[in-house]
């Protein structure tokens, strides 16, 4: 997140839904100046959560970001689908693991309906 206009204005006009990873700074969004203007029906921030549903909090300078522009949690860390040189599978972590969940509850959503709007899909995903 970040007051910056034009990237506003492409959310804005998109018509799909707008998956946002939240950030893993530890901050609290909802003090930086202009933040509510990306309240916008088509955008859903996603924070991370740890195996125990609460915010995740990897060290002393790293957390995911939180604060009520969050919208919804989702798991910190997954495996990636790309073996590395020995042959295995590695984990990352933060909200740019968390926001695939939510895209792909979306995804999901979409192949039943659809006729569903960003608007609709929010709304669904935020009462899941």
């Amino acid at each position: 997140f970040g007051y910056n206009t034009s990237v506003l204005a492409a959310i804005e006009t998109y018509r799909g839904l707008f998956v946002w990873s939240a950030g893993n700074n530890g901050e609290n969004l909802d003090e930086i100046n202009g933040i509510e203007e990306f309240s916008l029906d088509n955008l859903i921030s996603v924070g991370a959560h740890d195996n125990a549903g609460e915010r995740s909090i990897w060290n002393s300078e790293e957390s995911s970001n939180y604060g009520e522009i969050v919208n919804i949690y989702a798991p910190s860390r997954c495996y990636t689908t790309h073996s590395t040189s020995n042959n295995s599978y590695r984990t990352f972590g933060g909200t740019s693991a968390a926001a695939p969940h939510v895209a792909g509850v979306a995804a999901l959503l979409l192949s039943m309906d659809s006729n569903l709007t960003a608007l609709d899909l929010k709304n669904i995903i935020l009462k899941l």
